[in-house]
């Protein structure tokens, strides 16, 4: 209530503000209910803030309206009827944020992606919509736009045309219409089409009457119905047993007598299957065939053949005392709990929630249940014969219930959310622990774990390790990614084999000097003393592998400074000169040595005292680190950039007479100088209240007269303002030039229709500059800035761009979205590195050879066919050519450094397919078009009488499994292997013509079972150097039908754009399904932002409609300020961490 309050006070307040703009409703039916509405005489002028004063219901039912431009202003309303109307085109609404019941039924709607805006708004965190009504529309497909309405409870989508139901996000739905639709019709299979239900759990209400459904599996999650149609469908016989289940509530039974054997429900398909081949395998198969064909009624054979089909009885799953069912997507147990007799359960890599039913399984010995989404483990707590517990990767943050477990000898619970580990210290026998990537900061608990071999604490908290000074049993400890400063507890611990420091805060390692069993250390990324060099000589020379930042040789490469520092080090000519050695000196004396440049000085971090008079040094920037300087002298050089001295506060003594320095904003801050010689420069006006303020601050300034600043002509309005804010001046005060040569780091002028720069000009210090979304045509103003890093100009009118070639320092430059065609003034800036040319006239990219830096390239939408000069960009890693008229990408094969290419809506030739899938096999994410190579198929496998595509997916989609009956095997041998693939292959038929294949490629939907399975195949095939031309057939299929293969592993990657602003995109990749959000965390590590993006299918989500997408907004929709941010991953156990910029 409180949002909407605010909204409706600040329509009010912009309304009263702004001038009211007369809104066009080009349907007439629309125009004459809004009049009514409004009490408007037929054609007065509507205005904008009439309609988005309406707040409440709006009733537009049976209207005749076909067109909803206009109600985009009504942001007020709150329940919005438009049904039976003729409505096709619903982006109007996709900024009424405000309605929560939206009745769209008996109109014409097909194209349902408007839905994302408006779920995904600029306004608020999220739509408030949670009743939507769209039955009797034209909705084909699965109509997933919806899942991004995280608050709806109610949907309606009966009578339309949707094959599958994509609605994945909905945690909060109870009901769902999706009545007279053809769920379970054509190629695509019931199980698909209905694959995504099985996780909308809240569901109370579903319809599903008048579909095409011949099977009902997905819908034995749904434990929370009250209410199921499924009338005038196709069900088969073997639903009868799933409508029993879901009429009734499954309960565990406790007893003491024995009963006789009963049928037990296993409710997940890959539990069942696992357990049905771990059954069969533990009897003689062949012993089972001969007693069923001798006896066909006895024990042996009908337990046989109920282990192969779908019956299961408790007496049968108490038989197993090993089960391995890892990475089979498992999601729940039930069932399990009669396995009472397993000693040794692998569970890992699956989808596990709830492991309640594990309780009872008393006899466990060994328990592997990584990699899964548990988050509650007190279940264990009884499991007390447990001697090795898996349980990485996992949700968990209490581990109290472990406490009993004092048999375990080894407990891996890395990357989980644990903090507190006290519990832990009566598991005296724990022989190996493993607590990576936790949030764990005491681990004096460990202290009385002396049988401990291997401890892994990598990636937590930890900065106090004295309590391992006690495990003198460990041979391998690792300790990376800590807080660690002081490591003289370890001194004790002689028996290390391997240890692992990295990336800590270690300084002195004189404790490791007698550990001399080392036989693998790990030291990067600490700040070792220079002691530290005799130590891990002396520990290599005794056999130790060292892995640590070697002590570096700095390259003097001037002359005159090498001599000075020989000389100040007491070295001989030819001697090298360390990072170390000059890290000790603190007084350097280098006056009338011939010096031009100081590259190497930046390696003397303790200098306290600096002369490098009379010398010709222009560069400073080795300086800017040398924080410890109180006395700088540097006059008579060339000097005329100091801002690389902003950082040196602790100056108290600066000299810098003769020089050639004009802007002094850098020494603004140094409010420590005593004593400051500015004279014969060529100071500007600004410099006067600069040495004002170090005056008053106690500084004696040595200068020549400064120039008198004078008011700058600031004609447009806009840039004004902005500038004035800038300066924190009031509206109507004057603007000098000394005051803008003052701005000196970051200008942020975006979207403020800005339509001239003039007085832009006198703003030459300025480095990054952002004039994004403006009306900007003539930018000769931006000419002089010479000193800008970054220049973001995207979204205007401008088409001369000639006047940015003096602007050398660019390393970055956004110029998309305007008139431009005649790039050839970029040919001198060499330091770019990220270029954004898309949605512009270019047809000639000839000039950017010589932007050799370049590592981000954006040329989409745009008139380019030749690409050939992208050969000599050696350094580029992402490249965008979507949208131009490229045919020919040979020249691509020698950007060796390439990481991601995109190529949407080109017509490329026929050799781009070859090329594409190198550049996929050398690790390049490539998205493309292209249209497949059509294959002819055979083998009618799914039986409906027509030989397509469909019958190999079916085939290929089920390789590697074993078991009677499995579809796909044609040999009938027991499984789907090679031999089937090729049987369908020699037997291709002539009735699939070639030209159809990729119609039909691109219809087929493969889940991420059937992925995997096929990648196995196609990797089988591929490591057979000699095939054969039906397995060569075959295998080129399959690449058709999967050209992109499944991630092997989740991966966080980098956020695009970035630098950004306002908004960017987070691209993810998935090796299995998974639950996903996304944390953005500013500079000091606090959330600020947090992206549920529910149930995400393995895959590479990486385009901008499949990655994640973040407005720069905070959780209360305030807009962030520039700078840096963090954002990370969660996507079931996987969790990574990035950074990324935002500039302003």
């Amino acid at each position: 209530m409180r949002k909407i309050f605010l909204f409706i006070l600040m329509a009010i307040c912009v309304s009263a503000l702004a001038d009211p703009i007369k809104v066009d409703i080009p349907d007439n039916n629309l125009r004459n209910n809004l009049e009514k509405k409004l009490g408007k005489n037929p054609g007065d002028p509507i205005m904008d803030n009439e309609l988005s004063e309406m707040f409440g219901a709006l009733s537009l039912s049976d209207s005749s309206i076909s067109d909803l431009t206009g109600l985009e202003y009504c942001t007020g309303l709150t329940n919005l009827n438009l049904s039976g109307n003729q409505i096709s085109g619903i982006s109007a609404l996709s900024r009424l944020y405000n309605v929560e019941v939206l009745d769209l039924s008996g109109n014409q709607i097909s194209d349902l992606s408007p839905f994302r805006k408006l779920a995904i708004n600029e306004e608020f965190e999220d739509s408030k919509l949670t009743s939507l009504d769209l039955s009797n529309n034209q909705i084909s497909g699965s109509a997933g736009e919806i899942s991004y309405f995280d608050h709806l409870t109610d949907i309606d989508l009966s009578g339309n045309q949707i094959t599958s139901v994509g609605l994945v996000k909905l945690k909060n739905l109870t009901s769902l219409n999706l009545s007279d639709n053809l769920l379970g019709s054509g190629e695509s299979s019931t199980f698909h089409a209905l694959s995504y239900l099985s996780r909308l759990t809240t569901l109370s209400d579903l319809d599903l009457s008048n579909n095409q459904i011949d099977n009902i599996d997905q819908l034995t999650t749904l434990t929370n119905l009250t209410k199921l149609k499924l009338e005038d469908n196709q069900l088969p016989p073997s639903a009868g047993a799933i409508i029993q289940n879901l009429e009734k509530i499954v309960t565990i039974v406790t007893h003491d007598s024995v009963p006789e054997p009963k049928v037990v429900n296993i409710l997940d398909d890959s539990l069942r299957t696992v357990l049905q081949s771990a059954l069969l395998e533990k009897y003689d198969n062949d012993f089972i065939k001969a007693q069923r064909e001798k006896y066909p009624e006895s024990d042996t054979a009908m337990t046989a053949w109920r282990w192969s089909g779908n019956l299961l009885t408790n007496a049968d799953l108490d038989r197993l005392t090993d089960l391995d069912a890892s990475n089979l997507n498992i999601t729940t147990l039930t069932g399990l709990e009669y396995c009472t007799s397993l000693t040794r359960l692998y569970l890992n890599g699956n989808q596990i929630r709830d492991i309640s039913m594990l309780s009872n399984l008393i006899k466990l010995t060994s328990l592997n249940l990584n990699g899964n989404q548990i988050n509650d483990i007190s279940v264990l707590s009884g499991l007390t014969n447990l001697e090795i517990l898996w349980l990485n990767n996992s949700q968990i943050s209490d581990i109290s219930s472990l406490s009993n477990l004092t048999n375990l000898k080894s407990l891996l619970l890395s990357d989980n959310q644990i903090s507190d580990i006290s519990v832990l210290s009566n598991l005296t026998n724990l022989t190996q622990l493993y607590l990576n990537g936790n949030q764990i900061n005491d681990i004096s608990v460990l202290s009385g774990l002396t049988d401990l071999e291997t401890l892994w604490l990598n990636n937590n908290q930890i900065s106090e390790i004295s309590s391992l000074s006690n495990l003198t049993n460990l041979t391998k400890l690792y300790l990376s990614d800590n807080q660690i400063s002081d490591i003289s507890s370890l001194s004790n611990l002689a028996n290390l084999t391997t240890l692992n420091l990295h990336y800590n805060q270690i300084s002195d390692i004189s404790p490791l000097s007698n550990l001399t069993n080392l036989i693998r250390l790990w030291l990067w990324d600490n700040s070792l003393n220079a002691g530290a060099v005799s130590i891990l000589q002396n520990l290599e020379n005794s056999g130790t592998a060292v892995m640590y930042d070697k002590v570096a040789i700095i390259n003097i490469a001037d002359d005159g400074l090498r001599t000075v520092l020989q000389s100040a080090l007491g070295k001989n000519d030819d001697d090298s000169i360390t990072d170390a050695e000059l890290d000790g000196l603190t007084n350097l004396v280098a006056s009338s040595a011939n010096i031009s440049s100081l590259s190497g000085l930046e390696y003397c971090t303790n200098l306290t005292n600096l002369t490098l008079d009379d010398n010709q040094i222009s560069n400073t920037s080795a300086l800017s680190n040398l924080t410890n300087l109180a006395e700088l002298k540097l006059s008579n050089n060339q000097i005329s950039d100091i801002s690389t001295l902003s950082n040196l506060t602790n100056l108290t003594k600066l000299w810098l007479g003769n020089n050639q320095i004009v802007n002094i904003s850098a020494l603004f801050n140094l409010t420590k100088l005593r004593s400051l010689k500015l004279e014969d420069n060529q100071l500007t006006a600004s410099a006067g209240p600069i040495i004002q303020s170090l005056e008053k601050a106690g500084a004696t300034v040595t200068h020549d007269s400064v120039p008198e600043p004078k008011v700058v002509n600031i004609p447009d309005d806009s840039l004004r303002s902005v500038l004035q804010s800038a300066l924190g001046k009031n509206a109507d005060d004057p603007i000098t030039n000394a005051e803008l040569d003052g701005l000196t780091d970051v200008l942020d002028a975006s979207n403020a229709n800005i339509s001239s720069l003039i007085g832009l000009e006198y703003c030459t210090s300025l480095t990054f500059l952002t004039l994004d979304t403006n009306q900007i045509s003539d930018i000769s103003p931006l000419s002089n800035l010479t000193n800008l890093k970054s220049l973001l100009l995207s979204t205007n009118q401008i088409s001369d761009i000639s006047l940015l070639s003096n602007l050398t320092n660019l390393t970055t430059l956004f110029l998309w979205g305007n008139k431009i065609s005649d790039i050839s003034s970029l040919s001198n800036l060499a330091n770019l590195t990220k270029l954004y040319l898309n949605d512009n006239q270019i047809n000639d990219i000839s000039s950017l050879s010589n932007l050799i830096n370049l590592t981000n390239l954006e040329l989409g939408k745009n008139q380019i066919s030749d690409i050939s000069v992208l050969s000599g960009l050696i350094n580029l890693t992402e490249l965008g050519l979507d949208e131009n008229q490229i045919i020919d990408i040979n020249s691509l094969s020698n950007v060796t450094s390439l990481k991601s290419l995109s190529l949407l809506q080109n017509p490329l030739g026929v050799s781009a397919s070859n090329i594409i899938q190198t550049l996929k096999e050398d690790g390049i994410k490539v998205i493309a078009n292209l249209t497949p190579t059509p294959t002819e198929l055979i083998g009618d496998v799914n039986g409906d009488g027509t030989v397509n595509i469909f019958d190999l997916v079916i085939a290929a989609g089920s390789f590697g499994k074993t078991g009677p009956g499995i579809m796909g095997d044609v040999n009938e041998d027991g499984g789907v292997n090679i031999f089937d693939l090729v049987i369908v292959a020699s037997n291709f038929g002539q009735s699939l013509a070639v030209a159809a294949a990729p119609s039909i490629i691109s219809e087929i939907e493969l889940t991420t079972e059937q992925k995997h399975h096929m990648t196995s195949a196609i990797d089988r095939l591929k490591s057979n150097s000699s095939r054969s031309t039906e397995e060569e057939m075959v295998l080129g299929v399959l690449k058709a039908i999967l050209p992109e293969r499944l991630p092997t592993q989740a991966q966080l990657l980098a956020n695009y754009p970035n630098p950004f602003n306002p908004e960017t995109w987070i691209p993810f990749e998935l090796d299995q399904d998974s639950q996903v959000s996304i944390t953005i965390y500013d500079i000091q590590g606090q959330p600020i932002r947090r992206l549920e993006l529910g149930m995400v299918i393995a895959g590479r989500h990486i385009s901008t409609d499949q990655a994640a997408y973040w407005n720069g907004r905070t959780e209360t929709g305030e807009s962030v300020s520039s700078g840096t941010y963090f954002y990370q991953l969660q996507a079931g156990g996987y969790m990574e961490t990035k950074k990324m910029v935002i500039l302003k």
